[in-house]
């Protein structure tokens, strides 16, 4: 390598470094948005998380929806556990036969 390549390459990582700082400088701070989450529940300094109001009646039955749902996703996992089981099971026996 000579010296002019060398002096070549040095113009291009430094217009690379001043990129990516001036990019960085363009960013909110990690700290800003901690804070804001911390806040606001959200990134968005502008926006902040509302719940919607239930009644009792109406969060019973959605309770029972989710524990209904989560019922069937345990069956499921379970079936699929235990096909893969025996599947892994009749395998091994035709391959030590």
């Amino acid at each position: 390598m000579n010296i002019k390549q060398n002096a070549m390459s040095g113009g291009s990582i430094s217009a690379m470094v001043q990129s990516i700082k001036g990019n960085n400088a363009l960013r909110k701070s990690k700290r800003e948005k901690y804070k804001a989450y911390k806040k606001n529940g959200t990134i968005d300094n502008d926006k902040k998380l509302e719940f919607k109001q239930v009644s009792e009646e109406e969060l019973k039955i959605i309770n029972a929806k989710n524990l209904k749902r989560i019922e069937k996703e345990e069956q499921r996992r379970l079936l699929t556990f235990a096909g893969i089981v025996i599947l892994i099971i009749v395998v091994a026996y035709f391959l030590f036969l």
